[in-house]
Formats: C-alpha cells, structure tokens, sequence
C-alpha cells in the first residue's frame, strides 16, 4: 500500500512537471528573432567588398545587407523587392548594381541608400552582373546584355 502510495505520489508529481514545463518553454517562444544568419535569415548569393571595410551580399527575397566594419557587423538594406538576387558588381566608391530574377537589375549611386529600377524587358533570371569599367557592363541569363552608358540603358550583345 505504501508502495502503492509512492508510485501514485511520483507519478502525479512527473505529470506536473510536464505540464509546468511545457507552460514555460511555450512562454519562452512567444519573441522569435533571428539568431543565425544575423541580422536576415534569408539564403544569400553573392557577395563584394568594395575596401577592406565596406562590403555587400544580396540574396533571397530581395535581401541587400551592407558592412562597414570587414563583416564583424552586418545591416539591412531596404531593396523593395522580393525577389531573388543572384549577383552583385561594386563599381566604384559610389556606384553598385544587383541583379536576379525576372530580368531585375537595381543601381544605386550612394552606396546602397537609395535604387533605381533598370530593369530588362526579360523574365529570366540574370546570374552574373560585371562591369569592366563605370561605363561598359554585361548581364549575363539566358542571354547576354551589354551598357555602355553605366547601366542607364542595356541591349543584346
């Protein structure tokens, strides 16, 4: 019977700390933030330094983010976009292109702040962006294009 008592005791008291246990750990879940990749949690595919300082990586969902300090730090920047970026070319201290799906190319002239749209009338993907110079740069998908006025206007090349 005391036996009895002692199995009953300790089973009552597992099944309470179960419960209390699966309380807390529900509670402890209630804030999510991203750990790991921080400070985005989306996929990235390419990435560029422009210095030993500065340096971008865009990816998956419209995702830009910037360092400024080699990548011990890293921020994020607003592309407003969702699509995939494939590939990044840093032309100089100011002038930056992305590029990805959807024939989408984005130029910024201030490191990253603001984007213009120069986008190609195309629906596939562009996996490799480069510039030989400020003026005269390739996209390269399913096709190649080519700029010779630093992204302002593409053709087939």
């Amino acid at each position: 019977m005391i036996l009895e008592s002692k199995m009953k005791f300790s089973k009552n008291l597992f099944a309470f700390l179960f419960i209390v246990s699966a309380i807390s750990i529900g509670r402890a879940q209630t804030s999510w933030f991203w750990q790991n990749p921080h400070p985005q949690g989306y996929g990235l595919q390419d990435g560029k330094f422009l210095n030993a300082s500065t340096g971008f990586a865009a990816g998956k969902n419209g995702t830009i983010i910037k360092t400024t300090d080699g990548g011990n730090n890293w921020s994020i920047i607003y592309s407003d976009s969702n699509i995939t970026f494939n590939t990044f070319d840093i032309i100089n201290s100011n002038a930056i292109f992305v590029a990805g799906s959807n024939g989408v190319i984005l130029k910024s002239m201030d490191l990253g702040m603001s984007w213009i749209n120069k986008s190609l009338s195309i629906t596939d993907r562009i996996y490799d962006i480069d510039f030989v110079n400020e003026n005269t740069g390739y996209a390269a998908g399913n096709k190649i294009f080519k700029t010779t006025n630093s992204g302002n206007n593409w053709i087939k090349g």
